[in-house]
């Protein structure tokens, strides 16, 4: 009948309909999926060439740092004085070239979520007075007066991802303010506060505040001196947000072109405890003269500039490429060293492996150091889990010391 025909014709429609939708669905799906393996080589790609780029980057400045503290242990004569003046510019190139790979893997790893943060109790006040410290000498390098409201209100937040944001911001004040104040403070709100950052500066028109957040946006505008500004590549505010939203902590900007721009970041606060105030102060790291350190690194640059260091420090370095070296030297020293600095990445095998195969050797658990440019949280947590100290790539003088004078005060 007519009306079979009809309930046929609607049933063959929607049978249609439905494979057409699978078929859309399915196709959508593999698009997704082409899209997140895309973004996860995307992802693999910056990490490698980040890792391979940093390794003589940062062998290149252990070398300058070394070659600095030699010469200043020289008498200043005018030729030495000019040597530091040559090495000190090569450092800060080389500062510029890592900051730039770091800052690039840095929106990477925001954007996939390998970042993870560590959240404790902290008085604002070291963060803050660190930061004017820094940036002091930076904004009068521009000729800008930097100014600072200490504040020891203690904060729920990730110390160092909290800095992040907050070094963001003031390097955009002082690159966007071509004379006059900045002001650094804070300003107590219920259960939070907020550290705001002005500037009186060249500002940001209403129709650039959405984009200013953007990834490479950045508003042109001309120095002192008449010239565009051609520094930066447009992702300090880009990450500054990205770290906010993953501590989430509000972020938020007023401008007036002509005027000036703030930047303000809420921050919960938490109470003091004994124990925060405890863990605030540390004493003065021991020297390390004397101390044996046992090496292992397959990249010789690195293992050449981290001995330069030791032997300026005066510690008893020995150094290996490989597991089966490291075994090699291992058996010719007379007893086990005071501490293990080992990358976690080697050829054939992990730090882990190498750590494992040495303390079996010494038939001892000799306190380590692990070395790594991977970021993932994963290599960090497995070396607390053993009790290992831990370093990231690139490594800096600074860093080094402060974990071998780790090592040796717990030793004492």
């Amino acid at each position: 009948t007519e009306s079979k025909m009809d309930e046929r014709a609607l049933r063959q429609m929607n049978e249609s309909l439905e494979m057409m939708v699978s078929d859309r669905t399915q196709k959508l799906s593999e698009l997704n999926a082409a899209l997140h393996t895309a973004n996860e080589g995307k992802t693999r790609f910056l990490a490698a060439a980040g890792h391979d780029l940093m390794q003589p980057l940062n062998a290149a400045h252990l070398f300058t740092s070394s070659l600095q503290q030699r010469l200043q242990l020289k008498n200043s004569n005018l030729q030495c004085r000019e040597e530091l003046e040559i090495l000190q510019h090569i450092d800060n190139s080389l500062h510029v070239a890592e900051h730039l790979i770091n800052t690039l893997l840095d929106i990477s790893r925001l954007d996939t979520g390998t970042i993870k943060p560590n959240v404790t109790a902290f008085d604002l006040h070291t963060l803050l007075t660190s930061l004017a410290s820094e940036f002091d000498v930076i904004a009068a390098e521009k000729g800008l007066q930097l100014r600072w409201v200490d504040c020891h209100s203690w904060v729920h937040s990730d110390d160092k991802l909290l800095r992040r944001v907050l070094q963001n911001l003031l390097l955009n004040a002082v690159r966007y303010t071509p004379g006059g104040r900045i002001l650094l403070g804070c300003r107590r709100r219920p259960g939070a506060v907020d550290i705001q950052i002005w500037d009186t500066g060249v500002g940001i028109p209403d129709d650039q505040i959405e984009h200013i957040f953007k990834e490479f946006h950045r508003i042109k505008h001309r120095n002192t001196d008449g010239t565009l500004d051609s520094k930066g590549l447009g992702l300090g505010l880009a990450i500054a947000q990205r770290i906010s939203q993953l501590l989430q902590h509000p972020l938020s900007v007023h401008s007036r072109v002509g005027k000036g721009t703030v930047f303000s970041i809420r921050v919960p606060t938490t109470q003091v405890t004994q124990t925060a105030q405890a863990n605030q102060s540390s004493p003065a790291p021991p020297k390390l003269s004397g101390l044996t350190v046992f090496c292992v690194d397959n990249e010789p640059m690195i293992l050449s500039g981290v001995e330069s260091l030791l032997n300026q420090w005066q510690c008893i370095s020995t150094s290996a490429s490989s597991l089966k070296s490291a075994l090699e030297k291992a058996n010719t020293l007379p007893r086990s060293p005071d501490a293990l600095l080992v990358d976690y990445q080697l050829d054939d095998e992990t730090g882990f492996d190498v750590i494992d195969a040495l303390d079996e050797c010494w038939e001892d658990v000799v306190p380590a150091i692990l070395m790594t440019a991977d970021h993932a949280e994963a290599v960090k947590l497995k070396a607390r889990e053993r009790g290992y100290y831990f370093l990231q790539k690139p490594i800096t003088p600074e860093g080094l010391q402060a974990a071998l004078s780790s090592v040796l005060t717990d030793q004492q």
